[in-house]
């Protein structure tokens, strides 16, 4: 499941941790390391397939927008 992770560049929680409730995972990286995650869930009629492309392409649009926010701050590594 990790290398399946790492080669779409996305995190999918389809309802294991819980029933009704769908979860995507963007990585925010910095200098080519990944420092964290930032996560978006919905209950999975809100999250539909059809929505999913749509929940997954904000959660890494924010998730870059954090890592710039980072770097402009001079931030290389999170402690």
């Amino acid at each position: 499941e990790l290398q399946a992770i790492r080669e779409q560049g996305y995190a999918l929680d389809d309802e294991e941790f819980e029933t009704g409730l769908r979860c995507v995972a963007a990585p925010i990286t910095l200098n080519g390391t990944v420092v964290g995650a930032l996560s978006c869930s919905a209950p999975s009629s809100r999250m539909g397939d059809e929505l999913l492309p749509t929940f997954l392409a904000g959660t890494r649009r924010r998730a870059q927008m954090i890592a710039s926010e980072f770097e402009k701050r001079g931030l290389r590594r999170l402690n």
